[in-house]
């Protein structure tokens, strides 16, 4: 399957070419420089979009429920579950080498690193948000939001001085959360969820289209 994708310029496109079937996952880096591909049969393939050449892919086995790429492309956070197992392994891009395992009480729906890379945010099946100091595996905060009440519902965004979370539902709720302090605020009672947290936040509902949320006036900068 051919994978389209956009690099630096904005002008210029390329098309990369994997062998391992159907794309369930996509991801790149926000510098541009790195790709991250789940395919078929739970494998992660990485490419180097600089050079436009793949990396060594990932090792490790177990079903993927998702991943995330840091800020610099230099971590990647991967939920894996395998016989009644679930983890968050969190590896080295550029090796690949795994550099942490971090054990979960639940599956994990969505995955964010902060933007410094020394936080992971994670939204569990149950509606368990949390966020970890990954290398010393020290839980910052726990929160509890609504039963997902569907497999693919819940997502998680960090703002980008890290303070903020924003976590979508599948229950029309979206909330921006000072995970410090616990500070919560509901944005919206429309459908579906958060899919990024910048300088605005962007709230997709369903085929209604999206909305732009000027954050920083809720919480405080």
């Amino acid at each position: 399957m051919a994978l389209p994708v956009a690099t630096l310029p904005p002008d210029e496109s390329i098309r990369l070419q994997t062998n391992s079937g159907a794309i369930r996952r996509v991801a790149i880096s926000q510098d541009g420089r790195v790709m991250a591909v789940q395919t078929e049969g739970d494998k992660v393939a990485l490419w180097d979009l600089t050079t436009k050449r793949p990396m060594t892919p990932l090792a490790g086995s177990g079903w993927i429920g998702t991943f995330a790429l840091s800020a610099t492309g230099k971590r990647l956070a991967v939920a894996r579950a395998m016989r009644g197992r679930t983890t968050v392994e969190v590896w080295d891009v550029h090796g690949p080498a795994l550099t942490t395992t971090l054990s979960q009480p639940t599956p994990v729906r969505s995955l964010a690193f902060s933007p410094d890379e020394t936080l992971l945010a994670t939204f569990g099946s149950t509606g368990n948000v949390a966020v970890v100091e990954w290398a010393s595996n020290r839980t910052l905060t726990n929160l509890l939001v609504r039963h997902p009440r569907t497999s693919y519902a819940g997502v998680v965004a960090f703002s980008p001085d890290g303070s903020r979370l924003a976590i979508g539902e599948d229950y029309g709720q979206m909330s921006l959360v000072n995970w410090r302090t616990g500070t919560m605020m509901t944005l919206t009672n429309l459908t579906a969820g958060c899919s990024r947290l910048g300088a605005g936040l962007l709230h997709n509902h369903g085929t209604a289209g999206g909305r732009i949320w000027n954050h920083h006036p809720l919480l405080g900068r």
